[in-house]
Order: C-alpha cells, then structure tokens, then sequence
C-alpha cells in the first residue's frame, strides 16, 4: 500500500467533497473531520502523510466515499447506494475489508514511525551518565 496514492486519492476526495458542497471552506472541512488547519493544508500540499485516524474520520464523515477506493484505488470514489450520514452521528460499524485495510495502514503507520525515532535517535546527543569523564 503506497502511502503517496493514498495521499493523491485522499486530496482528490476533499477536492470533490469541495466542489459539490460550494459553501463548504477547507476550513469548516478541516474541523468538521477533527484536524487542525495546518496539518489539514501540509497534507493537502503533499507535504505530509494523511494518517489513518484522519482517513477513517473522512469515511465516517462522508460515508459516499469509498474506502476501498480510498486505501486501495479499487473501484469508484463514491458511492451513489450510501445514505449520508449527520455530522455529528457516526455509524455504529465500519465494514470488515474497511476495518482489515485501516488496521494494516495503521500496523504501516507504526513500523515508520518506529523506523523514523530510531532514525531520529541517532542525532540526538547521548545523555548517559557513562559519558561525562
């Protein structure tokens, strides 16, 4: 699972929940699926990774999207058959495949961010008692 199409079809997604919905800001968007408009801009930019808390916050807040075109590009963005769901109610269960593929992203997810703090641990300096003469 490439974490960069990811990324590429969740920008597209906010882009067409933009258009159809013309009074909606990136903004608005960002707070109505819990992320400070900051990040939401860094990842919009391809500056940042969406994360899977963020993916999942999008699928239950806009239910057309289909999360199997989401996390793996199979099929249609949207689903026409999905009744939207209120803002402020989430469905009571995600679907199987949808759980199984967000929990893999979420396993990917931890094993770079693993990756990355032993990476950064190698630049930080050794505090060590052992070190000082």
């Amino acid at each position: 699972m490439c974490k960069g199409l990811i990324n590429n079809r969740f920008i597209k997604a906010i882009d067409t929940i933009l258009e159809r919905e013309n009074m909606l800001t990136k903004g608005v968007l960002s707070q109505n699926l819990g992320i400070s408009q900051q990040k939401f801009t860094e990842i919009l930019k391809g500056r940042m990774n969406v994360g899977a808390d963020l993916l999942a916050s999008l699928i239950t807040s806009y239910p057309d999207i289909s999360a199997d075109w989401l996390l793996t590009g199979s099929g249609s963005m949207t689903r026409s058959n999905v009744a939207s769901v209120p803002s402020d109610e989430t469905p009571d269960e995600l679907p199987n495949s949808t759980v199984s593929v967000l929990l893999k992203h979420i396993d990917d997810l931890n094993r770079e961010n693993e990756r990355l703090t032993i990476e950064l641990n190698k630049y930080r300096p050794s505090s060590a008692i052992g070190d000082q003469p």
